[in-house]
């Protein structure tokens, strides 16, 4: 299969989960924007960055656990999977699959993680800006992040590392997980990555959201996606990369359940 095809196939399918995950949203009345390269790829060009192959959507905690809530009682063609739906998950946010598909991520290789092609969808806690208590809560999640991870075969570490997460559920360290990141203040973060100034976002830049057009539909970005996109991407972000940065991922296996 050439690379073309790849992302044409693999496209098709997240499209068809984005618009069940907004169908869901305009049903409910959830708050939800594009992130990362998704909205880039909407600022930018409209469509999906030319290289991209994955979507990414943001959600305030409360409409994010709504939206949770409202996708575990689906029984149809899509699996919303999270810590509640999967005993033995691993991340911090959810993942919208479809049913029958199967995507095979390079960093599972040797586990017995079996997904199918998604999209993901991104809690955003609210913080008060670029304290000693963010920047702490922030390194206290991206520690049990890995544990979780330990825990499912993801990484292995020897030591004191690798056998402190043995004493501790999936359950427990998700609950702590939850606990650590819950705040108040003037700012959304996604408890996601260690550079702090990449992931604050003034709620102000963010709220009430707009539209734009990207791959034909019209979808919610944040009120300011400029000043988002400079500071996750740099001020230069409207110019394309140079070739050797325009990369794409491809899975170990995928199966576009096509039969």
């Amino acid at each position: 299969m050439t690379e073309q095809t790849y992302l044409q196939k693999l496209r098709c399918v997240q499209l068809e989960l984005l618009e069940e995950f907004i169908r869901v949203c305009q049903q409910n009345n959830l708050t939800y924007f594009l992130a990362f390269g998704t909205l880039l790829g909407a600022v930018r060009h409209k469509v999906y960055i030319p290289w991209d192959d994955d979507i990414d959507v943001y959600m305030p905690r409360e409409d994010f656990q709504r939206f949770c809530s409202l996708s575990s009682k689906s029984d149809g063609k899509y699996f919303l999977r999270n810590s509640k739906t999967d005993p033995q998950y691993w991340l911090k946010f959810a993942k919208l699959e479809k049913k029958g598909t199967l995507f095979l991520e390079s960093l599972y290789e040797g586990t017995d993680i079996s997904m199918g092609i998604f999209i993901d969808v991104f809690p955003l806690d609210s913080a008060d800006g670029n304290t000693w208590r963010t920047r702490f809560k922030l390194w206290l999640a991206l520690k049990l992040e890995v544990m979780l991870r330990q825990k499912r075969g993801i990484y292995r570490l020897g030591g004191i590392r690798g056998f402190l997460p043995r004493l501790f559920s999936f359950r427990f360290l998700h609950r702590l997980q939850d606990w650590v990141t819950r705040g108040k203040g003037d700012y959304f973060i996604h408890y996601g990555a260690a550079r702090i100034t990449r992931l604050l976002m003034p709620k102000a830049e963010c709220l009430p959201v707009e539209m734009l057009p990207f791959e034909g539909r019209e979808c919610c970005v944040p009120r300011d996606s400029k000043a988002i996109l400079a500071r996750f991407f740099g001020d230069d972000f409207m110019e394309l990369p140079p070739p050797e940065k325009r990369v794409t991922h491809k899975p170990l296996k995928i199966d576009f359940d096509e039969r």
